[in-house]
């Protein structure tokens, strides 16, 4: 059976490498779509999707206002190449944004119609997607649902800290707009001078280190910090075991963080991390703080 995942890897981003560590739940040694693309020209690739019996898209927030019109286009071309081409198109534990504009509405809806087999990872989504797809299911985040087959493989392969970053404060931001919540936090790290920045997408690794290190000179006036460089999932999530108190606007570290027992503050600047606490089963609220951002609408 040819089968292609796809999603944002690979060794790109924290979250998506992460469900592609999972993909073999899905599927046994499938192929993955950055990869396979790279490989060949314009019609080559029409041929190879011909071929395909099942394309699965892996985890993750399903166009949201980030997205850009050239990559929402090209989603749908293909999409729409392989349902005319009579190829499964499956999608596993997405989440649909609700902050988008029209265009990016009618695209989400367009997808949930055609998709052969869909689930969804809030229960927000559920409602959305149902409207017009009967066959939606509603399951755990990827991340949730295997992270405890995963944890053995490579979370402590790294060598255990020796320095002063041992049990230090991890910060993983990406979003300007975080910044300004560093008051929310100041009285829970004013005891605290050693910092870990840790890059979990390498493709903007400057922009996470520059507001990484504002957000840390807002809390304390000397901050020594060091910085990790994104090396693979196992990588960072070595770091937050390693880290005593976690500051984040992503949505799988914080996730990870909390399954390590770690105390995390999640600063909320998008729709999906406000109600990040409604992917557990269980009350997280003695690790997870979430701080919300106010809406510029």
């Amino acid at each position: 059976m040819n089968v292609l995942v796809n999603g944002f890897f690979p060794d790109r981003n924290f979250g998506d490498d992460l469900f592609l560590k999972f993909s073999t739940y899905y599927c046994k040694n499938p192929a993955i779509r950055n990869i396979e693309k790279d490989k060949r020209n314009f019609f080559q690739w029409l041929l190879y999707l011909y071929k395909l019996d099942c394309y699965i898209w892996l985890g993750g927030t399903f166009i949201d206002k980030d997205s850009t019109l050239k990559t929402i286009l090209s989603m749908l071309f293909e999409f729409s190449l392989l349902k005319l081409f009579n190829v499964k198109l499956e999608f596993k534990a997405v989440g649909f944004s609700s902050e988008v504009d029209f265009f990016k509405f009618f695209s989400q809806k367009y997808i949930v119609f055609i998709s052969n087999s869909l689930s969804v990872r809030d229960i927000k989504s559920y409602k959305f997607c149902e409207n017009y797809n009967s066959r939606v299911v509603l399951v755990k985040d990827l991340v949730l649902e295997h992270f405890e087959d995963y944890m053995g493989d490579d979370i402590f392969l790294d060598k255990p800290t020796t320095d002063d970053f041992r049990y230090s404060t991890l910060v993983c931001l990406d979003k300007e707009a975080s910044i300004p919540y560093a008051s929310k936090v100041k009285n829970e790290v004013s005891n605290l001078n050693f910092f870990t920045i840790q890059i979990a997408s390498p493709y903007v690794k400057d922009r996470q280190e520059l507001i990484s290190k504002k957000f840390i000179k807002q809390l304390v006036d000397k901050p020594k910090f060091k910085l990790t460089d994104y090396q693979s999932a196992g990588n960072v999530l070595h770091e937050i075991n390693q880290s005593q108190l976690i500051i984040t606007d992503r949505l799988h570290v914080a996730i990870c963080a909390v399954l390590l027992k770690r105390k995390v503050y999640l600063i909320a600047v998008s729709e999906k991390l406000k109600t990040a606490h409604l992917l557990f089963d269980n009350d997280v609220s003695y690790y997870l703080k979430i701080i919300k951002a106010e809406s510029k609408d």
